[in-house]
């Protein structure tokens, strides 16, 4: 966890390189879903950073892994403002509403 803690640091503050950089190793750490959630953020602040792509699309990834692990931090993730970058992408919105709807079926109806 301290490495995706410090990755975010890093993100937000633009040193993209190094946050990358430590994002990569605590993936390779078999996070649980409250590190996927910081490595969604690490690339979403990445992405806005550098406008990379590549860093948005691993964002995405890692935010639908977190979901799928920990449906429940939907509600984390909704708000969280290192994923401010993706809010508005309608694959935000039906990531979080998929895991939303899991949490609570009735939701979905």
């Amino acid at each position: 966890m301290a490495l995706a803690s410090r990755g975010i640091l890093h993100a937000r503050s633009g040193r993209i390189e190094k946050a990358v950089h430590d994002a990569h190793h605590a993936a390779q750490r078999q996070p649980d879903g409250l590190v996927k959630l910081q490595l969604a953020g690490i690339f979403a602040l990445s992405s806005s950073h550098s406008h990379d792509a590549e860093y948005r699309k691993q964002a995405f990834y890692w935010l639908a892994a977190t979901l799928k692990h920990n449906p429940s931090l939907a509600r984390v993730a909704a708000t969280d403002p290192d994923l401010s970058p993706l809010r508005p992408d309608v694959q935000f919105s039906r990531l979080i509403g998929a895991a939303l709807s899991l949490e609570d079926p009735q939701r979905g109806l």
